[in-house]
């Protein structure tokens, strides 16, 4: 573990607390599945902007170029959470006897499975940098 993937898990941390806030306030008027994918639209862009500027600053690519990866990755996770999350309110959490707050237990499951596959994708993807950038990070 290195800085940079401290960097990019309390950024993270950050976005995915927006992302658990605005899908509590979208479940209001959508579906738990719809406003999981609202909430993620949402939070992909604060996601961005902390992590192009605290955790992959030192990236060689350009802002555009990047923020294209970044979705990229992004929907990906976008599935990623939701599949998890669902399975988590529908069948895992029912078999083992929760049954209370099971859309937040299932979402917050689902962003935190982000953790490494996000952090890979962003690293290795959205932001890469030249080696000797890396080298020297």
């Amino acid at each position: 573990m290195n800085k940079q993937f401290f960097k990019f898990i309390a950024t993270s941390t950050t976005s995915a607390i927006f992302n658990f806030s605005f899908r509590i306030l979208f479940n209001h008027w959508l579906t738990y599945s719809q406003s999981i994918f609202a909430a993620y639209i949402i939070s992909t862009t604060i996601a961005f902007i902390l992590a192009k500027r605290f955790a992959f600053s030192n990236s060689t690519e350009s802002t555009k170029k990047s923020a294209i990866k970044f979705i990229i990755v992004n929907i990906w996770g976008m599935f990623q959470t939701w599949a998890i999350s669902l399975s988590m309110v529908n069948y895992i959490l029912p078999t083992i006897g929760i049954t209370h707050h099971t859309h937040e237990i299932g979402h917050f499951l689902g962003l935190s499975s982000l953790a490494i596959s996000s952090f890979m994708g962003h690293k290795y993807f959205s932001f890469k940098t030249h080696k000797s950038i890396q080298e020297s990070a």
